[in-house]
């Protein structure tokens, strides 16, 4: 009887979502396949999305291995359908003992090639050919190259493409079939600051040591970008130009960036380029570059691409917090330096930072953040006198002076606020029923969502911040840091590319608060099929819901538009159970947030306060009502405007100290922005920062 292998896909995206886990499903299948004698299972092929097992029992039946997958997903993964997110078939493979059989069977003789086949003129063309007397030595330096590709951190699946290289090149050259090879293009689904550079230039340099592919010496890789189609405008040219570009040393591998043209790939002047480059295939070596996308985009394209050129898919899965911080610790030690344990939690903050504003660029961030560690640690070591080759949470604490978190509680900062009294007690009472469900067994963990509803300026960001630190101190957030976007920022520029950007989103944010102002631009309206937003909407309700206990969701905007968002999205609505309205400042309590800066910051002659007071006591009604009033933020722009008239009055004057004067307020205030008293009775109100 014959074995049986099972391919077994995973879901891409799903597999995704599970990168916080401690251990990943085809992990984990690696495990726990040992510990199920009735199946006796090998992985013989792995990825982060797919495995090849090999099923050594031949009672096993296809059922029972399947059992075992989807009772494994559902218990470890809580999946209600597994099915949902694998794909699978079963082969049959031969028996140990049936290929020994037929091993030991006569085989045809092949007359062997004495000479390595010679070369043509065209050596852009050909493939340099590996002798038989040599091949042993190339697959050993092909190998070692191999090797390197194996030590970079993360790119799964251009691994396995390494090593598949590394394995078929030596029957490929010997059988003269590299043809079969050399003419297959490459489709990478890839973020940026992902390392695209780094794998094609490895690739380049595999190619040549393994004989499959002689590239350049020169210029081994090539990278250009197809513009969005302009009328009259010829985009391809610079794809056209790297194509017919010969060299006399090799080939190159050419990347070509598609990203802007994912939807349209049936377009006629697209595949009039694709087949331009069918035609150069075997002096080049082809890769179609786009971002990180869902598996079934990826497909898409790749299938598109297909009806003119043979390709393979890869995909690239973004970096998680693990691999970034490994990546961080290599470039330091190439500084000669180490990091500390307790740094790390300088790197976090750093990280975090860089994240929480939707502006990420992977490794190149990364090398950002290790400039920035290793020269401040170098200031500390020459101010100090104690260099050393360790970098410790003191070395570097500078660096994060700014972000560091309070030493107060949350309520005692929620406390501190300027007015917003109802907000403050909304904030205690919905605290305390989150606190009192999640300390109760409930069949469901309840979801903790929130809505912020009102003006801007009203304190929504910060009042957001805060409930992040209690719900932390509560033991209901595992980390309580704070992640703020746009409502836009999750949107991708390209087909398929928003969800998995809107589900990262949000694996950053586990544990978290996730913030997104001006929520209400990620719905348009029904009548706008083509718009990301929905997309980004269908994401994040489903994180919302995957993930209701994990962190929280709070969405921020208008108090209309945010209900016209509710109203047109079935779902989100009843999975942001808490709603908290924030009222515009009165005018007492806009003089008071003025002075509460002043204070902290500066001294001040009498008859400045005095000035202040009479002015937001004269703001016009209309004014501070207004839909666009901006509340702290106009109160904020006011303070930053007087201190600043208090600055340029001093280096003009050379007092030496500042001390804040009725003139400076009164200079700044009258400009036109301010100008919203009742005396003034301006046209323009609400400017905002």
């Amino acid at each position: 009887m014959k074995h049986k292998k099972l391919f077994l896909e995973l879901d891409q995206s799903w597999v995704l979502s599970q990168r916080d886990a401690e251990v990943l499903p085809i992990d984990l299948l690696k495990t726990e396949l040992d510990k199920y004698v009735e199946i006796k299972g090998e992985i013989v092929r792995a990825t982060i999305a797919e495995c090849e097992i090999l099923v050594k029992s031949t009672d096993a039946s296809e059922q029972v291995v399947i059992d075992f997958v989807s009772g494994l997903l559902s218990s470890r993964f809580l999946v209600d359908d597994p099915s949902s997110i694998m794909e699978y078939r079963f082969v049959e493979v031969e028996t140990e003992e049936e290929e020994q059989s037929k091993a030991s069977e006569p085989a045809e003789t092949e007359e062997k090639e004495t000479e390595a086949p010679s070369e043509t003129s065209d050596d852009a063309e050909k493939v340099t050919a590996v002798a038989p007397e040599k091949e042993a030595k190339t697959t050993e330096t092909s190998r070692e190259f191999a090797d390197k590709i194996q030590n970079l951190i993360g790119a799964a699946e251009f691994k396995a493409l390494a090593d598949e290289c590394v394995l078929v090149a030596p029957s490929l050259v010997k059988n003269k079939r590299t043809e079969s090879f050399i003419h297959r293009s490459y489709l990478i689904s890839v973020n940026d600051g992902h390392g695209l550079s780094t794998y094609l230039n490895l690739f380049a340099g595999l190619l040549k040591e393994t004989g499959l592919f002689r590239t350049s010496a020169n210029t081994p890789v090539i990278e250009t970008v197809i513009l969005p189609k302009r009328d009259g405008a010829d985009v391809f040219q610079e794809v056209r130009a790297a194509t017919k570009k010969s060299s006399s040393d090799g080939g190159r591998v050419i990347c070509v960036d598609i990203s802007a043209w994912m939807s349209n790939t049936k377009d006629i002047e697209f595949r009039d380029m694709l087949k331009e480059i069918e035609g150069n295939t075997g002096k080049n070596i082809f890769v179609f570059r786009i971002p990180f996308v869902e598996k079934n985009t990826l497909d898409t394209v790749g299938e598109h691409l297909g009806d003119v050129l043979y390709v393979k898919k890869l995909s690239i899965v973004p970096y998680n917090r693990d691999e970034l911080l490994r990546y961080a610790n290599k470039k330091i030690e190439e500084f000669g330096l180490a990091l500390q344990e307790d740094a790390y939690e300088v790197f976090d903050t750093l990280l975090q930072k860089e994240k929480s504003d939707g502006r990420f660029y992977g490794i190149d961030t990364i090398n950002k953040i290790v400039r920035e560690i290793v020269y401040t640690k170098s200031l500390h070591d020459i101010e100090t006198e104690e260099p050393s080759s360790v970098i410790s949470k003191d070395d570097i604490s500078d660096l994060v002076s700014g972000v560091a978190a309070s030493s107060k509680l949350g309520f005692e900062l929620l406390d501190e606020l300027v007015g917003i009294e109802a907000v403050k007690q909304s904030v205690r009472e919905i605290t305390a029923r989150i606190e009192a469900s999640m300390k109760q067994d409930l069949l469901e963990n309840p979801s903790i969502h929130m809505r912020f509803t009102g003006n801007p300026g009203t304190g929504k960001t910060t009042v957001a911040r805060i409930v992040g630190k209690i719900l932390k101190e509560k033991g209901v957030l595992r980390n309580g840091d704070f992640f703020e976007y746009g409502g836009r920022d999750f949107c991708g520029r390209y087909i398929g590319e928003t969800a998995p950007k809107a589900a990262s989103m949000c694996r950053d944010a586990y544990g978290s608060v996730l913030f997104i102002d001006e929520a209400y631009t990620l719905y348009m309206g029904d009548s706008d099929s083509r718009d990301y937003g929905r997309e980004a909407l269908a994401t994040l309700i489903a994180e919302m819901e995957n993930h209701r206990n994990d962190f929280v969701v709070i969405m921020a905007g208008y108090t209309d538009e945010m209900g016209h968002l509710m109203n047109g999205n079935a779902g989100l609505e009843s999975r942001m159970p808490y709603q908290i309205e924030f009222p515009n400042y009165t005018r007492e309590e806009q003089f008071e947030i003025f002075m509460q800066m002043v204070k902290k910051n500066f001294e001040y002659e009498t008859e400045f306060e005095e000035a202040v007071h009479e002015y937001f006591l004269s703001l016009s009604e209309e004014a501070i009502k207004a839909k666009d009033f901006s509340n702290a933020r106009f109160v904020r722009n006011l303070y930053e405007r007087t201190w600043g008239k208090a600055v340029l009055r001093e280096q003009l004057s050379d007092e030496g100290k500042i001390v804040l004067t009725k003139n400076d307020f009164t200079s700044a205030s009258a400009e036109k922005e301010f100008q919203l008293t009742n005396k003034k009775k301006t046209k323009t109100i609400g400017f905002t920062s």
